[in-house]
């Protein structure tokens, strides 16, 4: 909002305080009419309009004392109710050190990492045993749920628990282990359990079984543990499967729903479902049955020849079309003997490759470049041949203007213009510059 805006209705004292009568913070205030909130600033009757409203002014440094830190600490029961409440005493609490001090008062809560056991012992000799990181948010739970085992207990025979802690809040694991030592002395004691849930259990959210990271592990101890895991993953397969196959006939009832066949799609590639198949173990289990690499292979290769086929009639049907209309037919370069007829028109591999490069891909593919390039010069020079000028010079006799000799031999070229030696070695040349008018 821009200094001096000018509004369309001007607010009284007493419509402001109405306006502000319902908000709890200033936010809220300013968000529900702007023009009111601005006549109140503007004229600062803010404890006057909104005196329920606490208007939050930041204390100078050094203003707080260990006096009134510990005022202020007294109201909570818990550091975190603490913090979230007045972080600003907390702040300066931590800074200098006072905090162990004035939060002697408070309990000790816990987190996903820390538990403590608790115990609700009934006057009948029953009990119910549990974990928990916050035994205040947990009893209030169990007292107000109706699902809870303690809330029916007490609506079944009208007796109130009495809250026993067994421990403080210890790490995860151990608390664990102790929850269930705490269960088994209750039981051998001859009391009455009401738990229906096995000990253990860290609600939800938590996993129990997370893996620790592997930025420690070296690179030989991860490939142990990806290949435990793998194992672990096949060796469930394939129990799975035996459970479901429980016998040979049951699995040759099924044989048309495993067959690679269906898996395959028209064009031969292999679809999610053969993935599936080949990962989960069948082929393995039941190899004496159906042999699978022998249907898929078979497959494949009927499918390739269909296609080979096809394409070799299409392309005599182009060839019938073009001789037809009077076009020159065209030549095969998967013939040995055409691309060789075609590699003797050349020097040089390079002029080769430029010029029927077609020609050059096919007998590269097929294996027929010594052969038919054997007549060729070597374009390969030894190291430091192009810095003897007599070397450059023999060379660009072969040629007659500079561009065919530049593209020919570009090092060559390159080291030439360098030493200065490009004017002298191609003056039999066409003139490489323009003559001025």
């Amino acid at each position: 909002m821009g200094r001096g805006r000018k509004f369309t209705k001007i607010y009284t004292k007493e419509e402001c305080r109405e306006i502000a009568a319902d908000c709890k913070t200033m936010t809220e205030f300013r968000n529900k009419s702007y023009p009111a909130y601005y006549q109140t600033k503007l004229n600062n009757w803010f404890e006057e309009v909104c005196p329920h409203i606490k208007i939050w002014i930041k204390k100078p440094p050094g203003s707080w004392t260990k006096e009134l830190a510990k005022e202020k600490a007294e109201k909570y029961v818990t550091r975190g109710d603490f913090y979230k409440n007045d972080c600003e005493a907390y702040a300066a609490a931590y800074r200098n050190g006072w905090l162990d001090e004035i939060c002697s008062h408070m309990i000790d809560a816990g987190n996903k990492s820390n538990r403590l056991i608790y115990a609700f012992e009934f006057s009948d000799n029953s009990v119910y045993v549990g974990l928990t990181y916050n035994i205040n948010i947990r009893k209030s739970q169990h007292l107000s749920t109706e699902a809870s085992p303690v809330f029916k207990h007490i609506n079944k025979t009208n007796l109130w628990p009495k809250t026993v802690l067994h421990t403080d809040y210890i790490e995860v694991e151990k608390a664990v282990l102790k929850e269930e030592e705490v269960l088994n002395k209750y039981k051998n004691s001859g009391w009455t359990t009401l738990n229906k849930i096995k000990t253990g259990s860290l609600g939800f959210g938590y996993n129990k079984n997370k893996k620790k990271s592997n930025k420690t592990k070296s690179p030989e101890e991860r490939k142990k543990a990806a290949g435990k895991a793998k194992k672990q993953i096949a060796r469930k397969n394939i129990n799975n499967l035996k459970a479901f196959h429980a016998t040979k006939e049951m699995y040759i009832q099924n044989i048309s729903f495993w067959k690679m066949a269906d898996f395959l799609n028209d064009n031969g590639y292999v679809t999610r479902n053969e993935n599936k198949f080949i990962a989960s173990g069948v082929s393995k289990l039941y190899a004496h049955v159906f042999n699978y690499k022998e249907i898929l292979s078979k497959r494949i290769k009927k499918q390739k020849a269909e296609k080979l086929e096809a394409a070799r009639i299409k392309k005599q049907k182009a060839e019938r079309l073009k001789a037809s209309m009077g076009f020159a037919p065209t030549i095969d370069w998967e013939v040995k003997e055409n691309c060789h007829k075609e590699a003797l028109k050349y020097q040089t591999k390079y002029i080769f490759g430029r010029k029927s490069s077609q020609a050059y891909k096919s007998a590269c593919k097929n294996g027929w470049m010594a052969e038919i390039c054997s007549h060729m010069k070597n374009q390969r020079k030894p190291k430091g041949f192009w810095k003897i000028k007599e070397n450059c010079h023999e060379t660009a006799l072969d040629f007659t203007s500079i561009k065919e000799f530049k593209k020919a031999w570009p090092h060559a070229y390159r080291i030439s213009c360098e030493k200065k030696w490009i004017k002298e070695i191609t003056s039999h040349m066409k003139k490489w510059a323009r003559q001025k008018k």
